[in-house]
């Protein structure tokens, strides 16, 4: 250990640690609606599924009035077969049609295809393109599923050819009847439009109402095994024959991303809501692994304006090798004077404390709290400093108050007026580098004093990022990349440096 901390690490070891047409539902008078025996085990359809409280994968929440995403002309030269597939939760108070995907919008007569539910069916027609307001210009599938409108539902609709539609429910074929009386192919000729959420036609426009999730279109027919594969694992973007995937899951903007190497970016209309998607297997509960030699994550020049109080919160997996100190949460990293605020743990501490800004080195200009805890790198531990003023420093772990032994002898405030960047994982003080080796889940920041009762119901209930006075909360939940999201509304997305891990998390509750 270098003689320039050991002034700080002294103090810390006295105590440390750690659609569709006119006829809405697009059945002709002389079509035969299938009856709810039609659907395998419909009352399975409708069972209820258990979610994660919550996670980072998003999904669009469409009005009914006026919201819809616009694709573009993207889909013109369309031809069988093709697929899509979407997760969709129809607003119970929806009866009448709602489009979940349609390939021409704005077209006076049939043309491509459109995918579609109402309170009580799903289905799948194509246009020929022939005319319009006519059945004899479509065809396609519906089916009367009973009732749709009452959860999350993977459909699917598979269009092989002529006379040839299928459409399924998760996973299971749910038969139907034929509507539409056409016996041409699929036109799709003419530009037009392809809108996730919003068909008009015959004069007459259709909204989506509910939440629609990870549309997927496809140039092949989908068999059962794939549309039940991808009902339970996302498509990549990388997959054959993938024409479009757009999952929703962007931190914001109006714009939905097209996953897939056409790069079909679509356009939010009407005031479309972002939501934490609740579809049954999108939660990505990740957390991030870091080698305790250089990793760590790089927040940059966030709160260097920092005041009393402030609390931070992580649920934390300290190796069990790891015996010096281990930086979970900094504010002001590669300082020579003591600055901001840090939080760590040894194998057997966990401290935290705050620099005045009148130098360093000396712990006359530090101050903050360490308490003994035996072991701290013995599993997963949720930790909370909540720092509320001068010589008023509180540690937890589980949500227990751990007391501890004061350390540092600053009887001045805290001092963030210098730019410098925040960090997770990483502390430099005094020429010596610090890293945190295991894994962190869920680090929040906090611009109050966390009671007790809130770090227990932190604990136990994953945040929405929409907490009064969160001001920074990272839960590792991206599926990939470099990239942190900060879900606050402080948008303070961190970098991956040096090659940090991400895995599944097994904190609790995850």
């Amino acid at each position: 250990m270098t003689n320039s901390f050991k002034h700080l690490y002294s103090l810390i070891c006295i105590a440390l640690l750690v659609v569709t047409s006119c006829e809405d539902v697009q059945i002709d008078k002389q079509d035969a609606i299938p009856s709810p025996n039609d659907v395998a085990n419909p009352s399975a359809l409708a069972s209820a599924r258990l979610v994660p409280p919550s996670c980072n994968n998003r999904a669009i929440l469409l009005d009914g009035v006026d919201d819809y995403i616009d694709l573009g002309d993207i889909m013109n030269t369309t031809t069988f077969p093709i697929s899509v597939a979407a997760w969709v939760n129809v607003d119970s108070t929806k009866s009448t049609t709602s489009p979940i995907f349609v390939t021409q919008d704005h077209s006076t007569i049939y043309k491509g295809f459109w995918f579609a539910a109402t309170g009580t069916h799903l289905f799948a027609e194509y246009g020929d393109g022939r005319g319009g307001n006519n059945p004899a210009y479509r065809k396609g599938r519906s089916a009367n599923v009973g009732v749709m409108n009452n959860g999350w539902k993977y459909v699917a609709a598979v269009l092989n050819g002529v006379n040839d539609v299928k459409l399924y429910i998760d996973g299971v074929d749910i038969g139907g009847a034929i509507t539409g009386s056409s016996t041409y192919t699929m036109s799709t000729n003419d530009p037009a439009t392809a809108k996730i959420g919003k068909k008009f036609i015959n004069g007459v426009t259709y909204y989506f109402k509910g939440l629609i999730d990870d549309v997927s279109v496809w140039s092949k027919s989908l068999s059962v095994t794939e549309i039940n594969q991808y009902m339970n694992q996302n498509p990549t973007g990388s997959e054959t024959n993938l024409i479009a995937y757009w999952n929703f899951d962007e931190n914001g903007g109006t714009t939905v991303q097209d996953a897939s190497p056409n790069n079909y970016d679509g356009v939010i209309n009407g005031g479309a809501q972002r939501v934490a998607s609740s579809a049954p297997n999108h939660c990505i509960n990740g957390a991030i692994t870091l080698d305790g030699t250089n990793d760590y994550i790089e927040l940059n020049d966030i709160l260097n304006t920092t005041t009393f109080p402030i609390s931070v919160s992580a649920w934390v997996k300290i190796d069990s090798t790891k015996t010096d100190t281990s930086p979970i949460f900094v504010t002001q990293d590669h300082l020579t004077d003591y600055k901001g605020f840090w939080f760590a743990a040894t194998s057997t501490h966990l401290f935290a404390e705050y620099g005045d800004g009148l130098g360093g080195n000396n712990p006359l200009y530090r101050r903050g709290r360490s308490a003994n805890v035996g072991n701290i790198n013995t599993g997963w531990k949720y930790v909370t400093a909540v720092l509320s003023g001068v010589d008023n420093v509180t540690l937890y772990i589980d949500g227990v108050n751990i007391g501890g032994a004061v350390t540092g002898d600053s009887q001045n405030t805290m001092s963030t007026n210098d730019p410098a960047t925040a960090k997770i994982g990483k502390k430099s003080i005094n020429s010596v580098n610090y890293f945190f080796k295991g894994t962190i889940d869920d680090v929040s920041v906090w611009s109050k004093s966390l009671t007790v009762t809130e770090i227990n119901q932190y604990k136990n209930q994953l945040l929405t990022g929409n907490e009064s006075s969160l001001i920074g909360y990272w839960n590792f939940d991206e599926p990939s990349g470099n990239t942190v999201f900060d879900l606050s509304p402080s948008n303070f997305d961190g970098t991956l440096v040096n090659g940090p891990v991400r895995v599944t998390s097994t904190a609790p509750n995850h």
